[in-house]
Order: structure tokens, then C-alpha cells, then sequence
């Protein structure tokens, strides 16, 4: 995993900036994001986030899913599973 990208993401996801968004990877305007639309948003282009998804977040992906969009989970909270499983 890249660590920097890695750091940038929960830094992101703490950080206060983003407003949390469910059900896309962020609405129309892009005032809000799910967590991995904060992922895209740091790695800075599409090519970036799919590689990073693909070979670093992996089997991760569908639980960072659910944490966002169905359990309701603060970024925060978000932030300590991917420190502590990614």
C-alpha cells in the first residue's frame, strides 16, 4: 500500500474539510463525499484511484461501502478502520 496516499486519506477523511455523502462517490456540486470519493478526491486523478483501489483498498472496498452508506459511520470512525486494515 502506498503509504503516503494512505496518510493523505485519513488525514482527508479527519480533517473536517468534507462533508459526508452516501450512495455516490460525491453529489452533483461536490460539496459532499463518501469515503472514497475523499480517496479520489486526494489522489487526484481517475487512473490514481483505481490503481489505489485495486491493489491497496481491494477486499476492503465493499466494507468502507457499508460503513459509509449503510452503518452510518462518522469519516472518523472510517479513518480508524483503514489505519487499522488497510
Amino acid at each position: 500500500m502506498d503509504t503516503e496516499i494512505k496518510q493523505k486519506w485519513v488525514e482527508a477523511l479527519r480533517s473536517g474539510k468534507y462533508k459526508q455523502h452516501h450512495g455516490s462517490l460525491f453529489n452533483q456540486s461536490r460539496t459532499a463525499h463518501c469515503c472514497l470519493g475523499v480517496l479520489r478526491d486526494v489522489t487526484g486523478s481517475s487512473e490514481c484511484w483505481n490503481e489505489f483501489l485495486r491493489e491497496s483498498v481491494g477486499e476492503h472496498k465493499r466494507t468502507l461501502i457499508r460503513m459509509n452508506d449503510e452503518q452510518d459511520k462518522s469519516f472518523a470512525e472510517i479513518a480508524d478502520y483503514i489505519e487499522q486494515n488497510l
